[in-house]
């Protein structure tokens, strides 16, 4: 778990996103939201993030990380906005009381199936919880195919990348990454 209220602590932002490795390969960056938000719940008031923190990771620090600073991630005039639309409706369907807190229920419950559209710069992306910018099944066959021409080009392994696997997990087994660097 990285050390985020070190982070904190040094002045340092932080982001959440998605590098190829979701939880359980399920691409659903709304669940690992969730995932951080109940990793680093404390108990009681020592909460090490709150909703803020969390949401300023994905939304802002997140963004920057991808983009750059562009002043987006957040809603106010002139700034560029990517607006993901949720069902809160599906969400809350089995919520018995009208005074519930938003945060918390996106924070608790939210997963992809709940995104309805998504406009990223301007454009839809998403509509009705479907990809509307590409085909996707178009997409995944051309990058199947060139990921196979790509690895039929490629010289013969000879055993490195599983001798490169075993020295990378023998160095962070052995806790080297923790003595700074000796």
């Amino acid at each position: 778990m990285p050390p985020v209220h070190s982070f904190r602590d040094a002045g340092l932002s932080f982001g959440i996103g998605l590098d190829a490795s979701s939880f359980d390969d399920d691409e659903d960056m709304l669940r690992e939201v969730r995932l951080v938000w109940r990793s680093y719940r404390g108990f009681g008031d020592a909460d090490l993030l709150g909703r803020r923190d969390v949401f300023d990771a994905v939304l802002v620090d997140g963004r920057r990380t991808v983009v750059g600073e562009d002043g987006g991630g957040r809603l106010v005039v002139g700034a560029p906005a990517d607006i993901a639309v949720l069902d809160l409706a599906e969400m809350s369907a089995d919520v018995l009381y009208s005074g519930f807190d938003i945060a918390d229920l996106l924070l608790t419950r939210m997963a992809k199936r709940h995104l309805k559209r998504l406009i990223v710069g301007g454009r839809t992306i998403v509509e009705n919880g479907a990809c509307v910018s590409v085909d996707r099944a178009d997409l995944e066959a051309a990058l199947l195919r060139s990921a196979k021409a790509a690895r039929a080009a490629a010289p013969p392994d000879d055993g490195r990348i599983a001798r490169l696997q075993g020295a990378v997990e023998a160095y962070y087994g052995a806790g080297f990454h923790k003595q700074g660097g000796r």
